[in-house]
């Protein structure tokens, strides 16, 4: 039986004869003229064929004729470090594209995700030894590794059970959190207006009891109830296009963080367990709490200490949406054991209107960015202090 890669690359063997009946009429134009080149094997197939072979990623090359010109040779200075530095700005640019959600497909086509094996999106037991999911075998559950259709791109394993952020990036419009967001009951706002005065307790209650002592002084807080997971897609790959564009225009593009293949920017995948329909996953309510104290924790430092929370607004299908996003006072709250000296965690959150009239705050997800990067946004008018009328009010 005659292999794949026997097949495609018996199909390239007649592109030679093709080619010098093409360059004899080449020759007396103003066209380059045909070269030979060597390309992966992926790129010399089609998308629908791509999907029935797997290993065609594997780095093998097949040998093309092109009539493109030749890349112009870049001029460095010699450094192995500038030369580094302009091949991950080139894997970096091709990454801000990567967020972009699939378009929608229709029901008779082929959906939007799929196991390596073709199945559609699941998740199964995990009983590999080299496994980086927590708990027995018995118990680890994972999603494998599965490809978005419309791009190609691979993604995972990706773990479940965790309760940590992973060192793992993923689709921002992976199905299995549409539950989360689909809602049209939750209303966005502004969560700077959730900012709101009341009285520390314990204090003297009963004004009557004590005539004398003074009205029970008052603290800033954030007027929020509850916390809630909502990664909608639109809002994130909103949040990555607005910081990366204006990142760009400085020449400052993604790198990948040491120890893993993750982008700055990318989104990383979040704690998150399997709903009782086994068709869905959420976040732990546990760790929700712990992601709303962490917003009461920065924001009393911030109050009396220096900024260090933002404001984002972002334009999604016309609407401003006004994102809080800062890097967390503690580090841990991601799975990761390499220290980044350069890049930092940053968690981002929603200010959202729920029935009835209910102020609460929404966590987004979490990225990492460039140390120098709300310096240089803040600078360039995208990012603005957060509280910043209430701040040092303790003083």
């Amino acid at each position: 039986m005659v292999s794949r890669y026997e097949q495609i690359t018996g199909r390239m063997h007649v592109f030679p004869i093709v080619a010098v009946i093409t360059a004899v009429v080449a020759f007396a134009s103003d066209d380059p003229p045909a070269r030979m080149v060597r390309i992966p094997m992926e790129q010399a197939l089609s998308v629908p064929e791509r999907y029935g072979v797997h290993n065609v990623g594997d780095g093998r090359t097949v040998s093309v004729w092109t009539w493109a010109a030749p890349a112009a040779a870049q001029h460095t200075d010699g450094s192995s470090e500038a030369a580094s530095r302009s091949a991950q700005e080139a894997a970096g640019s091709r990454h801000l594209a990567s967020l972009a959600p699939a378009p929608p497909e229709p029901g008779n086509r082929r959906p939007a995700f799929q196991t390596l094996d073709g199945e559609p999106l699941r998740w199964i037991f995990d009983t590999s030894a080299a496994s980086s999911s927590t708990g027995p075998p018995e118990t680890r559950q994972i999603i494998p590794k599965f490809i978005q259709v419309e791009s190609g791109r691979a993604w995972g394993p990706l773990p479940i059970g965790d309760e940590k952020f992973s060192m793992k990036s993923y689709p921002v419009n992976i199905p299995l959190f549409e539950h989360l967001y689909g809602d049209t009951h939750a209303v966005p706002a502004n969560f700077e207006n959730f900012v709101t005065d009341r009285p520390i307790q314990p204090y003297y209650q009963n004004a009557d009891t004590f005539p004398n002592e003074p009205p029970a002084p008052a603290e800033k807080r954030i007027d929020a109830r509850g916390m809630s997971y909502r990664p909608e897609p639109a809002v994130l790959q909103a949040v990555h296009d607005t910081i990366w564009q204006h990142l760009g225009q400085g020449g400052k593009w993604p790198k990948k963080l040491y120890g893993s293949d993750v982008f700055q920017g990318e989104y990383l995948w979040p704690p998150v367990e399997a709903d009782r329909d086994n068709k869905h996953l959420s976040m732990m309510s546990k760790l929700l709490g712990h992601y709303r104290s962490a917003i009461s924790l920065k924001f009393r430092n911030a109050l009396s200490g220096g900024p260090s929370m933002f404001h984002l607004e972002v334009n999604v299908n016309g609407q401003i949406r006004h994102i809080l996003m800062f890097p967390p006072t503690r580090s841990s709250r991601v799975k990761h054991m390499y220290l980044l000296k350069r890049s930092k965690f940053w968690l981002l959150y929603e200010g959202m209107i729920t029935p009835p009239g209910r102020q609460q705050l929404a966590l987004l997800g979490a990225t990492y960015l460039p140390n120098e990067a709300h310096g240089y946004l803040q600078n360039h008018g995208v990012l603005r202090v957060a509280f910043a009328e209430h701040m040092n009010v303790l003083h």
